[in-house]
């Protein structure tokens, strides 16, 4: 049995659980945005995985290609961490009718000429060829298979005037699992008992997927 687990970053906590539940089953670690297709890279999660461990996305697939680069376009040696770019047959043409926002990730390398996407994840690759996840270039996150963008979420809440300021993070419980929260501060005038109706008002401008189910009130 395999199992292809992927879109978020994977627990290591459940992935031993089912190790332990099932000992047929093989699990791999899957990488990839939509704009090349789904999936770019695989990785197969030993049995020995270890909780703490940095766990790779693997090596590019057939027919893909991935490497790490700097700001400035070059191709990155192992060790150092920067921003993947993909390339190959999965690749996507654009976004229709976003001329700017295609311009802005998808490239041509000047030596290959070979068309390639900067992905906004940051990596490295390490000398056994597998890369590892290092975060992200800007402040995007994926939670639940969704692609947030935490800036969004700050500025659904600093609408409201009695809101100085907001600060979005993701957090994860004592068992591994990932939600959202809020951290807010009030105007001088505002006090905690406006939480509530600031709340209502942010569930009206955001997704579902992106309103955070925790918030607290610093002060």
């Amino acid at each position: 049995k395999q199992l292809l687990v992927g879109g978020d970053v994977v627990p290591l906590q459940q992935v031993k659980a089912l190790y332990q539940q099932d000992p047929d089953v093989v699990i791999f670690n899957a990488y990839g945005p939509t704009e090349n297709s789904v999936i770019t890279s695989v990785y197969e999660i030993e049995r020995t995985v270890n909780e703490r461990s940095a766990l790779p996305i693997g090596k590019a697939i057939w027919g893909s290609e991935i490497q790490v680069r700097s700001e400035s376009g070059l191709v990155l040696p192992d060790g150092f961490v920067g921003e993947l770019s993909i390339s190959g047959l999965g690749l996507a043409d654009g976004y229709q009718g976003l001329v700017e926002t295609t311009d802005a990730v998808f490239k041509v390398d000047p030596n290959s000429q070979q068309r390639y996407y900067l992905s906004g994840d940051l990596t490295r690759r390490t000398n056994e060829g597998n890369y590892l996840f290092k975060g992200r270039r800007d402040a995007q996150i994926k939670l639940n298979g969704f692609r947030i963008e935490l800036q969004e979420i700050e500025s659904a809440f600093e609408v409201d005037t009695r809101v100085s300021s907001c600060v979005a993070q993701v957090i994860e419980s004592d068992s591994g699992v990932q939600s959202l929260a809020a951290y807010l501060v009030l105007d001088d005038s505002a006090h905690e008992a406006f939480v509530a109706d600031i709340w209502q008002g942010v569930k009206t401008m955001l997704p579902r997927y992106m309103v955070p189910s925790q918030y607290a009130v610093l002060n």
